[in-house]
C-alpha cells in the first residue's frame, strides 16, 4: 500500500533527524535549512522490497537499540557492503521511475516552454543563470539514474544502490569535484537528491538562487551599514580605520547577531569599508583657516570690507545661477571689480601618476623642485585677465623671485604693477569705475615710511622712539650688511591731526625751552592735548597683547585710545593712496580669507594645465 513518508514521519520522527542522512544545500546556496523543510515526500512503492525497507525504519526509529540505516533500492542492494556500513539519518527512498520520468518532463517543459509554432524560439522561462544551471543538473541526474535502472531491470547488471551511484556519477560529470576531498562530488550529489526529491513532491519546488541574499555580505545589509557608518561618524576623522570596524562589532550583542564567536578580521573590516564608501588616501585639504575668527579679522570684515562690497553691488553685473544670463546695471555708471594675486610655478611640478606598465624599471629623476616662475595678474569676472582691448599690452607681470634673480616682489613692485593696470584701463575702460582688491598681506598694505601708529608707543616721554625703515642707497636699491642682512635706519613718526583738522606734533619742538625738546611726547600727552582728563593714570596696554583689551572697549587702556583716534583709524595705505590720485579704488580681502579671491581658482585651473605638458627642467619651457 502506498503511503506517503509524513504518515509516519510526523507522528515517529522529529524534524531533526533528517538533517543526518539527507543534508540540505551548502552554505552558498538560498534554500530553507533543513530543520525549516516541511516533511515531505514522494509516495512509496508497494513492492515488498520498499515494504521492508519501511518497516525496517519505522523499527530504527522508533526502537533505540537500532542505529542502521538502509537507504537502497531493493534486496540486491542492500547486500551490497558498503549500503550496509552504519548510517545516521532518515530513510529517503529513490523515486520511482515513472515519478523520474514525470519529473523529467515536466522539468524541460519549464526549461522549455511549449511552442504554438514549432519555428518559432523558446520562450524564456526568465531564470537566472545559476538557477538555470541547477535545473539542468537536476535533469542530468535524473537521465543518469534512469539509464542505470533500465539497465539493471534489463538483466545487464547495472551497479548496485543505483540512486546515489547515479547522483555521484553526474556531481563528477558536472565537475563538482573539490580537489583535494576524501568524497569529490558527495556534497553535490546530496544536493541533487534533495532538489529531485522535493520537486517530485511538489512541482512548485523549484531550487530558485535567491540573488538577493546568495553571496552577499554582511555589509551589503543597508541597515547594518548604516549602523556602522553612524559608529565611524562619531569618532574623529584620523580615528576611522579597520580596527575600529573590528572593535565596534568585539561585543556580545554584534556578535550574537553576526553569528560568530569571534570578531571580523581586518582584512574583513577593509573590504567592509571599500564598500561603504571609504577610501585609503590623502586626508582632503582646502584652503587655510587659521586665526579666521579673531576678533580684528572679523571686525575689518563685518565693519569695512563687506559694507564697502555691499555698497558696490547695485552697480555691479549680477549673472543668473540657472543659465548664467549676464545682467548689467541699468542707466548707471558700472563697477567692475579687479582681484589681484600672485601664483609661483615650478619647472618640476608635473602630475605624478600616469599608466605604468608592470616591467617598466625605475628612472632617475630631478631633484627638487627646479626653476621657479612667479606670475602676478588681475582678473575680473567681466573681461578676465586684465589686457587691452587689442590684446597687445598686458598687466601681467612675470618675476624670477630669488636673491640671485629678480629679487622679490616686494611693494614696489606692486605698486609698479597698480601702475601699469590702471594705464590701460585709464586708456581703454574709462567709461567704467574700476575697484582693485588685494590680499591682505604685508606687502600690499604697507603704509607710508613713518606713518602714525599706536603699535609701538611710549606711555610718556622717551627719547628713543622712531619708526625703523629700510635703508636706501642713492641708487635706489637696498643696503646690505657684511652679513647679508638688510641695513635699517630710524626715522621720526609722521604728525597727527586734530579732529578740526589741524596738525599735531608728536615730537617736542627744538626750541620749547625745555629738557623735552626733540623727543617724543607720549600717548599720555598727545591724549591730553586732544581733550582727554585722567589718561595718566591708565596702563599703557591692558595685557601682554593688544588684542588682551575687553572686546567693543576704546578707553580701556592709552593704546587703545590712540588706536581708536579717527586719523589712526584712517592711515592709508601706499596702493589706496596711489589709487585715489587717479580716480581708481582699492580694497583689501579680510585676513586669511583668500577663498573670497576668485583668481585663485584661475591659478588652479592655469596649473592642472601645466601639469599636464611634457616634463621639462628648462627655465626657458617653464
Amino acid at each position: 500500500m502506498d503511503k506517503p513518508i509524513t504518515q509516519w514521519q510526523s507522528t515517529n520522527m522529529s524534524v531533526d533527524t533528517l538533517s543526518s542522512s539527507e543534508p540540505g544545500p551548502s552554505s552558498g546556496d538560498t534554500h530553507q535549512p533543513e530543520s525549516e523543510l516541511p516533511i515531505t515526500a514522494a509516495p512509496l512503492s508497494n513492492s515488498p522490497d520498499t515494504e521492508k525497507g519501511l518497516q525496517d525504519d519505522a523499527q530504527s526509529v522508533a526502537g533505540p537499540e537500532t542505529d542502521q540505516i538502509d537507504d537502497s533500492d531493493s534486496e540486491a542492494e542492500a547486500e551490497d557492503p558498503i549500503s550496509t556500513q552504519p548510517r545516521k539519518g532518515a530513510y529517503w527512498p529513490a523515486p520511482k521511475l515513472e515519478d523520474i520520468r514525470g519529473a523529467i518532463k515536466d522539468m524541460e517543459d519549464i526549461l522549455k516552454p511549449p511552442r504554438k509554432n514549432r519555428h518559432q524560439s523558446y520562450k524564456d522561462p526568465g531564470f537566472d543563470k545559476k538557477s538555470r544551471k541547477r535545473l539542468e543538473d537536476m535533469l542530468v541526474f535524473m537521465r543518469a539514474y534512469i539509464r542505470i535502472k533500465e539497465g539493471k531491470e534489463s538483466g545487464l547488471g547495472g551497479p548496485t544502490n543505483a540512486w546515489t551511484k547515479a547522483s555521484m556519477n553526474a556531481a563528477r560529470d558536472l565537475g563538482y569535484i573539490k580537489k583535494g576531498s576524501k568524497t569529490p562530488g558527495d556534497k553535490k550529489a546530496r544536493e541533487l537528491r534533495k532538489w529531485v526529491h522535493d520537486f517530485i513532491a511538489d512541482r512548485e519546488e523549484i531550487p530558485i538562487c535567491d540573488w538577493k541574499t546568495s553571496g552577499r555580505s554582511l555589509i551589503d545589509d543597508e541597515d547594518f551599514a548604516q549602523e556602522i557608518h553612524t559608529h565611524l561618524q562619531t569618532l574623529k576623522p584620523s580615528e576611522v580605520c579597520a580596527e575600529a570596524i573590528v572593535r565596534f562589532l568585539d561585543n556580545p550583542e554584534m556578535l550574537s547577531r553576526l553569528k560568530r564567536k569571534k570578531t571580523i578580521s581586518v582584512e574583513t573590516a577593509q573590504r567592509w569599508l571599500a564598500k561603504m564608501g571609504y577610501r585609503w588616501t590623502y586626508d582632503p585639504k582646502g584652503q587655510y583657516a587659521d586665526s579666521h575668527e579673531c576678533s580684528d579679522v572679523v571686525g575689518y570684515q563685518n565693519n569695512h570690507f563687506l559694507p564697502a562690497m555691499a555698497q558696490l553691488q547695485p552697480r555691479m553685473t549680477m549673472w543668473t545661477s540657472k543659465d548664467g544670463e549676464r545682467n548689467d546695471p541699468p542707466g548707471v555708471r558700472r563697477v567692475v571689480v579687479w582681484y589681484h594675486d600672485e601664483s609661483t610655478f615650478y619647472a618640476h611640478d608635473r602630475c605624478r601618476k600616469r599608466w605604468v606598465h608592470k616591467d617598466e624599471k625605475a628612472k632617475p629623476y630631478a631633484k627638487g623642485e627646479g626653476h621657479s616662475l612667479m606670475v602676478a595678474d588681475f582678473y575680473s569676472a567681466e573681461y578676465g585677465w586684465l589686457q587691452s582691448r587689442d590684446g597687445k599690452k598686458r598687466a601681467r607681470v612675470l618675476f624670477r623671485a630669488g636673491k640671485a634673480c629678480d629679487g622679490y616682489f616686494d611693494n614696489d613692485n606692486v605698486r609698479t604693477h597698480l601702475a601699469t593696470a590702471m594705464e590701460i584701463l585709464t586708456a581703454d575702460y574709462s567709461d567704467e569705475e574700476h575697484v582693485f582688491v588685494f590680499d591682505n598681506a604685508k606687502t600690499h598694505s604697507k603704509r607710508l615710511e613713518g606713518s602714525q601708529s599706536a603699535m609701538r608707543m611710549t606711555k610718556g616721554p622717551s627719547a628713543n622712539f622712531f619708526v625703523e625703515i629700510n635703508d636706501i642707497g642713492d641708487d635706489g636699491r637696498l643696503q646690505y650688511s657684511p652679513d647679508g642682512k638688510i641695513l635699517k635706519k630710524k626715522i621720526p613718526m609722521s604728525n597727527g591731526r586734530f579732529a578740526d583738522g589741524r596738525e599735531q606734533q608728536f615730537y617736542w619742538p627744538a626750541d620749547c625751552g625745555n629738557e623735552l625738546a626733540g623727543q617724543f611726547k607720549g600717548m599720555v600727552q598727545i591724549l591730553e592735548e586732544r581733550g582727554y582728563v585722567n589718561v595718566s593714570k591708565k596702563k599703557a596696554q591692558c595685557g601682554k597683547k593688544f588684542s588682551d583689551c575687553s572686546p567693543g572697549k576704546t578707553d580701556c587702556c592709552c593704546r587703545r585710545m590712540v588706536f581708536s583716534e579717527p586719523d589712526f583709524m584712517t592711515v592709508e595705505s601706499i596702493l589706496e593712496a596711489e589709487a585715489n590720485s587717479q580716480g581708481f579704488r582699492v580694497l583689501f580681502l579680510p585676513k586669511f580669507h583668500c577663498e573670497l579671491n576668485p583668481i585663485e581658482q584661475c591659478w588652479g585651473y592655469a596649473k592642472r594645465n601645466y601639469r599636464l605638458l611634457p616634463a621639462s627642467s628648462s627655465e626657458t619651457d617653464l
